[in-house]
């Protein structure tokens, strides 16, 4: 064990010794001495593991291999800031005697991204905060010292949440098909920052409701969510329903389907991906619709006519509208509401009484929409970009999923760095590392051993002289 590793694990247990006496002494509460003690242990933590890292590369620089292929070109210093605070090591730099690339051997032995200065772990915390906090207080809550600015927020945003798809959330091992299928979906109209308002469409697909004491909870359910612009968008957002779907049962289809929504082209364009599919126009929307051809009149007119649509009597309504738009008196602003109103009952028609079929129990689009997308999209004054909404979209729903972040940019980086780890660094060194590592477990463990008996008597010696 070095020196170094050695003098910085003594200091860290000589410091949480003083806080220790201070707090059997009176001299601090028991809330003062754990803050103390988590700011210490971070700080000491941090030079730890930076000089754990320039261990390795001087494990690397003496290695056969790395004098046969890789010769030294410099040593640099670097921050490189983490979770628990910044981390500030040398590392020396490379290059390929066969292709005179240059290169850190030690950023890519230890999976540290080209020129960033963010550790994933950090990226993913600031990522799966970013999906309830802005990119501002996110930066704020994380950066302590380094000062994270909302830009760098934002870029992590942007680059890392590309990574989190519709399929992450669902389960490992294909389960049985059910016979129905409900579909529903909605879409939040999100500022952009060229002053415009834009499409984020979302659909989820579930088995239905269960009871929950006096609430009900979707049945296995999973959220495709982005903006998905244009034709190819709403083409591509049903070829992922229909993908997530084959993986989620193996392959499987049920027999039928239930899709609900607004009566949106791009909502009734899922049919067609969908086999068996029936159309509903859900409750909500359709009592929107019977308040604004209601427009102008007090009293409960509106609940009158979703009665009436409800029940199919579309005689009645024919005869409201005839009469309604016939009023001298209505005004050409009313004119137009109770017209758009008509439209849409009518086109919407069979996807009202489509409510009343064997098996359809109603919708809660609307809600999840300002669950999962408004409180953070809309519900303030901000303005967002495509790559922003596609992004933090999808990962805020896989995080309500208790999907974990984390595990997944990890398991994404090890997937991209494991080729050059293999290619670039010698199993030699490897292993030769790996029996560093276990000389300096087994001196730690001694180390701490040794202190911990010594600390006691120190404590002991301090409160009675």
């Amino acid at each position: 064990m070095s020196s170094m590793l050695q003098q910085i694990i003594a200091d860290m247990v000589k410091q949480f010794s003083s806080l220790a006496a201070d707090l059997i002494e009176g001299k601090m509460d028991l809330s003062e001495m754990v803050l103390a003690s988590q700011r210490d242990f971070r700080s000491h933590l941090c030079q730890l593991i930076s000089q754990v890292l320039e261990e390795k590369d001087q494990v690397i620089m003496e290695s056969s291999y790395r004098r046969q292929f890789y010769r030294i070109k410099d040593k640099r210093e670097r921050t490189f800031v983490s979770s628990i605070g910044p981390l500030v090591f040398s590392h020396r730099y490379y290059e390929d005697k066969r292709t005179n690339e240059r290169l850190f051997l030690l950023d890519e032995a230890a999976g540290i991204e080209k020129h960033s200065r963010l550790s994933l772990d950090l990226k993913a915390e600031l990522l799966e905060d970013a999906t309830r906090l802005s990119y501002k207080q996110s930066g704020e809550r994380h950066g302590g010292e380094a000062k994270i600015s909302k830009s760098a927020v934002m870029n992590v945003v942007h680059r890392s949440g590309k990574v989190i798809s519709a399929l992450d959330q669902l389960e490992d091992e294909p389960v049985p098909v059910p016979e129905t299928l409900f579909v529903e979906a909605d879409e939040d109209h999100v500022p952009h920052q060229d002053g415009t308002n834009h499409f984020l469409k979302m659909v989820y697909v579930h088995e239905g409701y269960r009871a929950v004491g006096k609430k009900f909870s979707l049945i296995r359910p999973f959220y495709i969510t982005g903006e998905y612009p244009g034709t190819e968008g709403t083409e591509e957002i049903w070829q992922t329903v229909l993908d997530c779907i084959m993986k989620q049962y193996g392959g499987q289809m049920p027999k039928r389907f239930f899709l609900a929504g607004d009566g949106a082209n791009w909502i009734k364009t899922g049919a067609d991906f969908l086999p068996n599919c029936t159309l509903v126009y859900d409750k909500f929307h359709l009592r929107k619709a019977c308040k604004q051809a209601a427009v102008g009149i007090p009293g409960n007119l509106g609940d009158i006519l979703m009665s009436w649509a409800m029940q199919g009597h579309s005689s009645y309504l024919n005869d409201y509208f005839r009469v309604r738009l016939n009023d001298p008196q209505l005004r050409s602003s009313e004119r137009k509401t109770v017209l758009h109103a008509r439209t849409l009952i009518r086109r919407n028609w069979k996807q009202i009484q489509a409510n009343h079929a064997p098996g359809f129990h109603g919708t809660s689009a609307e809600g999840h929409i300002s669950h999962m997308l408004s409180e953070r999209f809309s519900s303030r004054p901000m303005g967002w970009s495509q790559a922003g909404t596609d992004s933090l979209s999808q990962t805020r729903v896989f995080v309500f999923q208790g999907g974990h972040v984390f595990e997944k940019l990890e398991a994404n980086a090890k997937r991209q760095h494991k080729a050059k780890i293999d290619i670039r660094i010698d199993d030699r060194i490897k292993v030769r590392y790996k029996s560093e590592m276990a000389k300096y477990t087994q001196a730690v463990e001694a180390s701490f051993v040794e202190l911990a008996s010594g600390r006691h008597r120190g404590w002991q010696y301090d409160i009675t002289h």
